[in-house]
């Protein structure tokens, strides 16, 4: 990435070496959360979000779900991490278009976390015209695995118009 297709969004997804390279009754399209304590992105050494996700099981929130307490920690923990999830595709603010990943399929099969660096200062290119991506996390797991990284870039496009001739620069 350059100054002009800077990083803007990112979405993680760690999957189990076994799922990924496992034969036609492996179900593929499923990610491992392998029991991730904490997860940030930096990017030019600028971390995102400011506050990295942590997710600490060994508190109990109480959860109701059907009637009983489950004492589903997960609750409190994942939220922040599927709130912005769902934030990238404008989930929060309408659910009737499109997929909708409920917080139960998200923790269990779908953990995919997004990370919006849509808001950048000034003086992160300063020192550097490129843009350095770093991916930082901690897990319990103690298999091999990958780690699937998607990121969107912006890109600037310039016009000019001369002589009634239209030139796209980008």
């Amino acid at each position: 990435a350059t100054t002009t297709k800077k990083p803007i969004r990112a979405w993680i997804a760690f999957q189990l070496k076994t799922r990924y390279e496992g034969d036609q009754s492996t179900n593929k399209r499923v990610f491992d959360h392998l029991n991730t304590t904490n997860l940030q992105i930096r990017l030019n050494q600028q971390q995102f979000p400011v506050y990295e996700y942590k997710f600490d099981k060994s508190q109990t929130t109480g959860y109701v779900s059907t009637g009983t307490v489950t004492g589903a920690n997960e609750i409190l923990n994942y939220q922040r991490a599927y709130n912005a999830l769902m934030g990238a595709a404008y989930k929060n603010r309408d659910s009737m278009d499109g997929s909708m990943i409920t917080y139960e399929q998200w923790e269990s099969i779908y953990p995919i976390y997004y990370f919006d660096m849509t808001v950048q200062p000034d003086e992160l290119y300063k020192a550097s015209k490129y843009a350095e991506i770093e991916l930082k996390w901690t897990n319990q797991s103690a298999q091999n695995y990958y780690a699937w990284v998607i990121y969107e870039s912006e890109r600037v496009i310039s016009m000019k118009g001369l002589n009634g001739a239209m030139a796209l620069q980008m």
